[in-house]
């Protein structure tokens, strides 16, 4: 069946991973109803927490032809209610290197699971699963319009808790070369940033193909990173020494990237290569174009129940949705003739508990978001 309507439940908070693909499906032709916790121009409605899904599209009209999660964002969204809509469910894991455990409880409740790093694809034993690496946006990779002027550049973290080793590194590139651009940027600059560099640097958080491959790549840098094991599939993706440059220590790490500054035909022969690769087979268009032919010919099988949604919840630390799935478990047992006088107090007990705790969650972040955004308006002044 093509999947023509799709009901899309994520948070939209910049840079979400998720925007681009809302654009990249809607250019594609299809009815998309975005449902989210952060407001956005391509949002519908809002939601904060565990979302009925089937109550909305009931509720609203929308008979959608397949749900689609990607998480990202704030992360205080996800939908329920999944075993009452009649159409394929997925969701896209952007993350499994770092929520691999959450990650293998939230497969369970969907009938097609994207993953974007390829190593982990054997971890995920329920359902359908397929790779669906990172991606590029050309819209935002601005070409170099001058010289390039940055030697070196890597927009990241840097904290020295969580990243020591990336961090060591970034001393040391600051510490040999003059022009480089080493830090935090908006979303909206990042192909400017990349545009003018000459070398993107890597260290990946753990040897996985991120999205700085496809960032740096697209907008025509020469990408030194460090060596990704090829269970990654990046080798399926492009083609080491050719594409990119890898480093396996601070020596070869200095002579790759002394290379490219030393040799500027090479780097031009290089960054034009990789980018004309990133931009016919790794932008957010290829990428939707996949999850739709996914679900095209994918079969809504998946109906979980509070076995399912109870441990996804507590992965999720959604403490209101832990307290109302386990009251539904508790008025399932009821219902099927356990006469445990017990269960007629805590089912409404745990119902209600579960209405006030989610009433102060959905308050709490309301108030976290509005001051988030008044600090976002007092940056942009």
């Amino acid at each position: 069946m093509d999947v023509k309507r799709i009901l899309v439940v994520s948070s939209t908070r910049p840079p979400a991973t998720v925007l681009d693909l809302i654009d990249s499906l809607r250019e594609a032709g299809r009815d998309l109803r975005v449902v989210s916790d952060w407001a956005h121009p391509g949002v519908d409605s809002l939601a904060i927490g565990a979302f009925d899904a089937a109550r909305w599209a009931e509720r609203e009209g929308f008979r959608p032809d397949a749900l689609l999660f990607v998480e990202g964002g704030t992360r205080r969204i996800f939908p329920c209610g999944m075993e009452d809509l009649d159409c394929v469910t997925a969701w896209y894991a952007l993350d499994p290197h770092l929520h691999l455990r959450q990650h293998l409880h939230l497969a369970r409740l969907f009938d097609v699971t994207f993953v974007a790093h390829r190593q982990f694809i054997s971890q995920f034993r329920d359902g359908e699963v397929h790779w669906l690496p990172a991606a590029a946006e050309p819209r935002v990779l601005a070409p170099a319009k001058g010289p390039r002027d940055i030697d070196v550049a890597h927009i990241g973290s840097e904290n020295r808790e969580l990243h020591p080793e990336r961090v060591r590194l970034l001393d040391l590139i600051r510490s040999r070369y003059r022009n480089t651009f080493i830090g935090r940027a908006d979303a909206s600059r990042i192909g400017e940033i990349y545009g003018r560099a000459k070398v993107v640097f890597n260290h990946s958080v753990r040897s996985e193909v991120n999205i700085r491959y496809f960032e740096a790549m697209g907008a025509g840098a020469v990408f030194v990173t460090d060596r990704a094991p090829r269970e990654t599939g990046v080798e399926q993706l492009f083609t080491p020494g050719e594409d990119f440059l890898e480093y396996h220590d601070d020596a070869s790490m200095l002579s790759a990237i002394d290379s490219v500054l030393g040799d500027e035909h090479k780097r031009d022969r290089m960054g034009s290569r990789a980018q004309r690769n990133v931009l016919a087979n790794h932008t957010y268009r290829n990428r939707a174009e996949k999850i739709l032919k996914t679900l095209s010919a994918a079969e809504h099988r998946v109906r979980p129940g509070p076995a399912e949604y109870l441990p996804a919840y507590h992965e999720l630390r959604y403490p209101e949705a832990v307290m109302l799935e386990a009251s539904r478990s508790l008025a399932g047992m009821k219902a099927q003739g356990d006469r445990n006088p017990a269960l007629a107090l805590l089912v409404p007990v745990l119902s209600g508990l579960a209405r006030m705790l989610g009433w102060a969650y959905r308050m709490r972040y309301r108030l976290r978001y509005a001051r988030l955004a008044r600090k976002g308006s007092a940056r942009s002044r």
